[in-house]
């Protein structure tokens, strides 16, 4: 757990006690008016630092999905972003690279074949392009080529870029992967492919 994690856990539990406190603990007396507007202050500037540290704390974390080896489902790992590193980039590598050994014994695999390169990410304007080696469309059948897409569009659309997003194989638009030809709707979208 990080330190923004547990600045947060402090913040949140110090606020639920005093929310507990004024509800449901009786005063001995009853407080001036004064001491009612300084603890209101005080109560809003502590909720503003929560929420200024919870959107810092957001900003910093990524979901890469992987899959479950027991049921085969696809599953969410949130990650933290080093400083300096970009969200996409970050979130791309991870995927790529699939679970950490940690991971791999809580039972997450990941259907991207071994060998997958990033080759390029191009941020243009109005998109950004991906662009994967070959490895990524061949191998595993069918069905390990519908769930490496899954993964793949997943963590991209979780990262809401406010840009369409195209998958590029050795440099050119992905339409169509594998040797069963998997049809691709680009941009990278949660439609983008039909099961």
């Amino acid at each position: 757990m990080n330190f923004f994690s547990k600045l947060v856990i402090v913040i949140l539990s110090v606020l639920l006690i005093m929310y507990i406190k004024d509800k449901f603990v009786p005063a001995t007396d009853i407080p001036s008016y004064n001491n009612k507007v300084k603890t209101e202050n005080i109560t809003t500037k502590t909720t503003t630092q929560v929420k200024q540290t919870t959107s810092a704390v957001s900003e910093n974390l990524v979901a890469i999905y992987y899959t479950n080896a027991n049921n085969g489902e696809l599953e969410k790992v949130i990650k933290t972003v080093p400083p300096e590193s970009n969200k996409l980039n970050f979130a791309l590598k991870e995927l790529v690279n699939g679970p950490s050994f940690k991971e791999r014994n809580q039972g997450l695999s990941s259907e991207i074949p071994k060998g997958t390169k990033i080759l390029n990410i191009i941020t243009r304007d109005k998109s950004i392009i991906i662009d994967l080696s070959n490895e990524f469309q061949y191998g595993g059948g069918t069905e390990s080529q519908y769930t490496r897409l899954n993964q793949l569009i997943k963590t991209v659309v979780n990262l809401k870029l406010n840009k369409p997003v195209y998958l590029y194989l050795n440099g050119e638009q992905a339409d169509v992967i594998g040797g069963e030809g998997i049809l691709i709707n680009q941009p990278l979208n949660e439609y983008s492919i039909n099961e």
